[in-house]
């Protein structure tokens, strides 16, 4: 009978319904799911026009769902070291298989687990999200701490690794000794006020031996009131720099160093040679916050540079997106660096489950940037964004949408009703 086709924007509407009803219990099931965007239905008439008189037809009405990935979830501290939040535009990258051959996909869920992986027979561990997919960034070399931010391509990623045992902070020597003290005037001529101050050969482990070398300053105090005898000497070595010892080390009137061995200024190198190691050593020794006031004598140092070797002891996502390693010679350093990603339509990308996202034709390419260069986007480590589900919003959302489905439940069996009408009149 021709007249069933009435029976369509009933039917239309009860499924547009149903979506909603979908949509609705998938914000509320979410609402504790770090990073899930909150979905809404929109819906469409569908109308069709007709004749010269263009009669206008409602055919139904067709539901569409939107994710409103630009809306941010509030940042809550949660103290895990590998829960990270993006403020800003922009989603961590990840990849569902290990290897370099599958489509990148995208989410704002920053928890994060150790998984640990077989590569060529050895047992090495990466960052995978709650879904299994492998976090992406640059990963440094494991002995000098060196890493380069490509931004060109997606293949330049590489699954985050966090494996202690391969990750080293490589012995280095000290290059640099800066001191801050002072010398009393009151001192008596000929005493030597001596100060002992600890550097590193960096030869490591290698050769058995530690890396700690001692260097004595020695003052020795002249006649002149603003004058004094500096004399640097290795107790485990030899000092073959400065070359003219003792040096002369003049104060001016302000008590601050006005000399050293007849040079203005207040820096000057040590070269040292160590008995034990047969390592060679150069610093860079800076006095100039060295004086002679009426006061006590007393001395620090304020930089030395310099570690022995150490392996890595902790691992946590630190500042702009880098993933910090604390090596267990005191020395903190990034082991890598995230990679922020983001498209130039995110309401367009394919939703594939509740918060992860893949590229489509209608969102555009996939363009990556640098944490610490970027403004588009902040990094906070030891966070999580939380699920934008508005729970009131939703029960709200419940009851409009429960009225409607009725309407249209109701529409359909008005139409039943005339048409058993019709029927029972033709019959």
């Amino acid at each position: 009978m021709p007249g069933y086709y009435l029976f369509g924007a009933g039917i239309s509407a009860l499924q547009a319904q149903s979506r909603k009803f979908d949509t609705i219990r998938g914000n509320i099931e979410n609402q504790t799911v770090p990073g899930y965007k909150a979905a809404d239905v929109r819906f469409q008439d569908m109308v069709a026009t007709r004749g010269e008189q263009r009669t206008e037809q409602l055919l139904g009405v067709r539901a569409r769902q939107q994710v409103f990935l630009g809306k941010e979830g509030e940042i809550i501290p949660t103290g895990n070291r590998f829960d990270g939040a993006i403020t800003g535009s922009g989603f961590f990258v990840t990849r569902p298989s290990f290897e370099n051959n599958g489509d990148v996909v995208l989410t704002d869920a920053g928890a994060f687990n150790e998984t640990l992986v077989n590569v060529d027979g050895e047992e090495r561990v990466y960052l995978t999200d709650l879904a299994g997919n492998f976090l992406l960034g640059y990963n440094a070399d494991p002995a000098t701490g060196q890493y380069t931010v490509d931004t060109s391509s997606a293949n330049a990623l590489e699954p985050i690794e966090v494996t202690r045992e391969r990750a080293l902070s490589v012995a280095q020597p000290t290059t640099v000794l800066s001191l801050r003290g002072n010398l009393s005037p009151d001192t008596e001529v000929g005493k030597t006020e001596q100060f002992t101050f600890t550097v590193l050969d960096g030869t490591g482990d290698a050769d058995g031996l530690g890396d700690e070398q001692l260097l004595n300053f020695n003052f020795t105090k002249t006649a002149n009131p603003d004058e004094w005898d500096l004399e640097i000497t290795a107790p485990n070595g030899a000092v073959s720099q400065p070359t003219n010892q003792p040096m002369r080390v003049v104060f001016n009137a302000d008590g601050e160093i006005e000399s050293i061995g007849g040079a203005s200024g207040f820096n000057f190198d040590v070269a040292a040679t160590w008995d034990n190691s047969q390592a060679q050593s150069t610093i860079a020794v800076n006095l100039g916050r060295f004086s002679q006031y009426q006061a006590v004598t007393s001395i620090e140092t304020v930089n030395v540079d310099g570690n022995s070797d150490g392996f890595l002891t902790d691992v946590y996502f630190g500042d702009d997106g880098k993933v910090m390693g604390d090596f267990s010679n005191g020395i903190s350093r990034a082991i890598g660096q995230l990679a922020l990603g983001d498209v130039v339509a995110p309401e367009r990308l394919s939703v594939l489950d509740d918060n992860h996202y893949r590229l489509t034709a209608n969102s555009g390419d996939l363009n990556l940037y640098d944490f610490t260069t970027s403004n588009r986007a902040a990094f906070q480590g030891f966070a999580l964004e939380q699920s934008t589900t508005e729970i009131s919003e939703e029960f709200t959302n419940l009851i409009v949408t429960q009225r409607a489905y009725s309407s249209a439940a109701q529409t359909i069996r008005t139409v039943d009703e005339m048409m058993q009408t019709a029927t029972n009149l033709k019959n």
